[in-house]
């Protein structure tokens, strides 16, 4: 029986089984880790590793040992700490600034910015805005609408920044009925608020 082996410089692959796996840490992670450059992730015990592919990863010495529970433990949180520092550029200054004028500008949309001063438009837009404000105002009574799965599934969604998988895997349930119950949810409000 042949072998399928997929080999490149950090890492090899026998039969889909992955052998080892090396991360230069100065590269991923910005720094080194008691002076190795490089983290080795396997199946094998290190001993058993060492024996079997000595020359290999003698190019990775001196590099930490990780099993490959651990090595993907490191892979999720960095993995999430990348979606947090995403989420927190878009709703944040790129300089940190961190005053009203800045929040203000922020939450100004660029055609904004134009002056429109014909008086039908603003009438229109003052009560627009007023629809808006009852409709805020009302959102906690469309809320208590909701069943208790469908308030914590709305919470997460939009206030938390969860993706309906993340939902999912969190309740133990199938992503498809947690879209179907925020969907629900989200008709639910929208009718409860177009009724003023």
């Amino acid at each position: 029986m042949e072998k399928d082996i997929r080999k490149n410089k950090a890492s090899l692959y026998v039969d889909g089984r992955m052998e080892y796996q090396a991360v230069n840490l100065e590269k991923e992670y910005g720094q080194l880790l008691d002076g190795c450059k490089y983290a080795v992730a396997s199946y094998h015990c290190k001993e058993i590793l060492v024996e079997m592919y000595r020359e290999e990863l003698d190019e990775f010495s001196p590099f930490i040992y990780l099993t490959v529970d651990e090595y993907e433990a490191i892979y999720e949180s960095q993995k999430n700490n990348n979606k947090y520092n995403i989420r927190y550029g878009r709703k944040h200054d790129g300089f940190d600034y961190d005053d009203e004028l800045t929040a203000m500008f922020q939450e100004i949309e660029p055609s904004e910015f134009e002056i429109n001063l014909d008086p039908l438009n603003v009438l229109l837009e003052e009560a627009e805005q007023k629809r808006e404000k009852e409709m805020i105002d009302r959102l906690p009574e469309a809320i208590a609408l909701l069943s208790d799965n469908q308030k914590r599934r709305i919470i997460k969604f939009f206030l938390e920044g969860k993706n309906t998988e993340e939902i999912a895997k969190e309740e133990g349930v199938s992503g498809k009925s947690v879209r179907t119950s925020i969907i629900r949810a989200k008709e639910t409000m929208k009718k409860y608020l177009n009724n003023f």
